[in-house]
């Protein structure tokens, strides 16, 4: 801290210290009183947090938090997750550093910094109405300097001058600031005045005197690891229910006093005015809004609780000199006691001599910083730097360390045990760089910086396809994929090229695009040109080929290519008679046809095909494909067709067409043919599936359809099928014009 206000009200408000130590010795807590001064009239009078109650404090500009250490500095870091130094809980008006429990502080001349929370007018603070940090005492607002400094100025509108406030989370009420003592170390003596000696070989009374006016005192202070003098103004002891304000901070003498001794013969005594001291070993602790537990490390307080006039005699001279001195003195009534109870046995002898001069301005101690943090990561990642400061080998435990690694930078306070740390953000271009760590010194110690080599490897990256995955040759695809980084970041990477492709080998087709805002890179196949595998699906891959900041990444997938299947026949028959067994065909006959292409069959017609009571002619079946949209037509003509088999009437078909149509939204079919059954000709039906009866339990069917099983859309078409069922199985089962045809993989 080390400040020093031009303000005697608020020194003379730290009074403390005898009541408040004599209590910890003795076992009772000391706590923080953490209640608020009224608010001075004026601005600022909204909260600094808004509506939280524990909250960080993030400047507009820098986009830093408002960080603060256990020595009373204040700056602005990186915000870290967790960073319980960049937690501050509203108090009344008053802002308290959860992790050290100090209040943030100010002056008149606009230094920021905290303190021991006292309800000290400079520590009340307002303004979240009007997203500013402004101290109700002065009327300055707290403003960013630089990306590491505050200061308090008059406000201006800057953005500088301007904060967010983001509420933390938790269920506890953090609790106030505590000391808990951990030690009490022995007694301490300070001199104050040059020790005395009785003339040598003279008896009887002696006197000395400690006049008015003498301006010597002793203050209770801390050890340097705090910073600044001990004093506990803003703290109360509490036993039973009763509250103890502490003592002062100094011990001065006034007015006079006299040291009044009878020295006896052959006897030398030797007086000193002096200080005694308490001597305990504490720590801080307090709890945070999520409930976790904060302390800092070990200090040391001295303070002194009595003084007065102190005496011992030349042992060495006469061993049992204590005894006779107290002897001789013993009929003087109070003097007895105060020889009694002042004689101080914790040195062999006084020294005599002068006042000793006053001791040489302290010489600043060099220091050594080293390097203990990560030595290599990757780009756009978070490193928490550290360092330790030592001196002679010994932790130095104050001060502040900068860290600077290309174009990010951090500061942090140096705890007790001389560790500093805080997180950077690596934005420099990958490759061979430069910690470069420096101790900033204080009135004790020298400055101190050291370079450390390291490395900035390039980011992981990710890609993921996000395009179609259904594709259909003469129509156009859209590929797309995203790019993310995929280290300690993992956000979407924008404007960088992507190269896209669908397909493989010589059947490739590609595209490139750069990424988007949202890192998605998208192109389009204007017409799509694959062929069709046993599982008519097509490969689709994304590939990042990297560059000075990322390393590469690729990404595959497979999409389902649209086919077609289809077949055209024109007669199958199966005669089981007993008198005539006969089979025919299927004749002509496409074959089955797979394709995802435009096409069309060249089987080549049938002029005649059958026996004298079963015959057909000019058979002619295809089966045609096209694209854009995709559809499959298969088509059956046949001429005539007489079936003249025994039991059965006699049968002729002429003009006969059967079509079956299939697309990606229906499937279509039809049958058109003159119909003559005994010579006499039958108006064929014009409904699916029709049926005309014959002898025997026989049938007709007219148009017959189905669906093909496995297809998104598919029909099968029967222009004309004759049944004749048997025992087991058809006796006569007579099939003129089929024609198949489906669409697959349809979305």
């Amino acid at each position: 801290m080390g400040v020093t206000r031009l303000n005697t009200e608020k020194h003379l408000s730290r009074i403390m210290v005898l009541a408040a130590i004599i209590a910890l010795l003795t076992g009772i807590t000391v706590n923080q009183s953490m209640s608020a001064a009224s608010a001075a009239t004026g601005k600022f009078q909204a909260s600094a947090l808004g509506g939280a109650v524990v909250a960080t404090i993030v400047d507009d500009d820098y986009h830093n938090c408002l960080d603060s250490d256990y020595n009373g500095d204040v700056y602005l870091n990186p915000c870290g997750n967790r960073d319980y130094y960049q937690q501050w809980q509203a108090v009344g008006a008053t802002l308290v550093d959860s992790q050290t429990g100090l209040c943030l502080d100010s002056n008149d001349a606009g230094k920021v910094f905290t303190a021991p929370c006292d309800n000290d007018a400079y520590q009340q603070w307002g303004g979240g109405s009007d997203r500013v940090v402004g101290n109700r005492k002065t009327d300055l607002v707290v403003t960013a300097t630089d990306p590491h400094s505050v200061y308090a100025y008059g406000y201006l509108g800057l953005g500088r001058q301007h904060w967010t406030t983001y509420s933390v989370a938790g269920v506890c009420d953090p609790e106030p600031l505590s000391m808990v003592v951990d030690q009490v170390l022995p007694d301490t003596w300070s001199q104050i005045e040059p020790t005395q000696r009785s003339t040598d070989g003279i008896a009887g009374p002696w006197n000395w005197s400690v006049t008015e006016g003498t301006s010597k005192s002793d203050t209770a202070s801390t050890t340097e690891q705090l910073g600044v003098d001990f004093t506990v103004g803003a703290f109360k002891a509490s036993a039973q229910g009763q509250q103890t304000q502490g003592a002062t901070t100094e011990l001065s003498y006034s007015v006079t006093q006299s040291f009044h001794a009878i020295v006896p013969p052959n006897e030398t005594m030797l007086a000193d005015f002096g200080a005694r001291e308490r001597n305990v070993v504490f720590h801080w602790h307090t709890s945070a809004k999520d409930c976790v537990d904060l302390t800092s490390g070990e200090y040391t307080l001295k303070v002194p609780y009595a003084q007065g006039f102190y005496w011992n005699c030349d042992h060495t001279v006469d061993p049992n000199c204590e005894q006779v001195i107290k002897n001789a003195n013993a009929g003087t009534g109070g003097n007895a006691v105060k020889f009694a109870d002042s004689f101080y046995p914790y040195y062999a002898e006084l020294k005599l001599g002068p006042v000793p001069p006053p001791p040489p301005p302290p010489t600043r101690k060099a220091t050594s910083v080293s390097y203990t943090g990560p030595s290599t990561a990757a780009y756009h990642d978070t490193i928490n730097a550290s360092a330790k400061v030592t001196s002679s080998g010994q932790p130095v435990g104050s001060g502040l360390v900068t860290f600077a690694l290309g174009g990010g930078s951090c500061v942090s306070g140096v705890n007790s045990a001389g560790v500093a740390s805080c997180p950077i953000y690596l934005t420099n271009t990958p490759g061979s760089a430069t910690m470069h760590v420096s101790y900033g010194g204080n009135s004790a110690y020298l400055p101190s910086s050291t370079d450390a080599a390291f490395t900035i490897t390039k980011e992981p990256t990710k890609l993921v396809y996000t395009g179609t995955h259904h594709v259909a040759n003469g129509e156009s695809a859209q590929l797309a994929a995203v790019l993310t980084e995929s280290g300690q970041t993992s956000g979407a990477l924008q404007g960088r090229a992507v190269h896209l492709a669908l397909g493989e080998g010589a059947t490739q087709q590609a595209c490139d695009a750069t990424t988007d805002s949202k890192g998605t890179a998208q192109c389009v196949i204007p017409t799509v040109n694959q062929p069709l595998n046993a599982t008519a699906t097509v490969p689709v891959s994304a590939s990042f080929a990297g560059d000075a900041y990322y390393l590469r990444s690729s990404a595959s997938d497979q999409a389902r290519l649209q086919y077609y299947t289809g077949q055209a026949t024109g007669l199958t028959a199966a005669v089981n008679l007993p008198v005539l067994p006969l089979k025919l065909g299927p004749t002509p006959d496409t074959g089955p046809i797979r394709t995802a292409m435009a096409s069309q069959t060249d089987t080549p017609c049938t002029a005649s095909v059958g026996v004298l009571v079963l015959n057909a002619d000019a058979l002619c079946p295809q089966v045609t494909t096209t694209l854009k949209p995709g559809t499959i037509s298969s088509t059956v003509h046949v001429a005539d067709v007489h079936v003249g088999l025994p039991g059965l009437p006699v049968i002729d078909i002429s003009g006969l067409t059967a079509t079956s149509t299939s697309t990606c939204t229906s499937a279509s079919g039809s049958a058109t043919l003159t119909l003559t059954i005994a010579g006499q000709r039958v108006v064929v039906p014009t409904t699916p599936n029709s049926t005309i009866p014959l002898p025997l339990g026989g049938r007709i069917v007219v148009d017959e359809q189905s669906p093909v099983s496995g297809a998104d859309f598919g029909l099968a078409e029967n222009a004309v099928h004759i049944v004749v069922p048997g025992l087991s199985g058809n006796l006569v089962d007579v099939t003129v014009g089929s024609a198949v045809s489906a669409s697959h993989n349809c979305s």
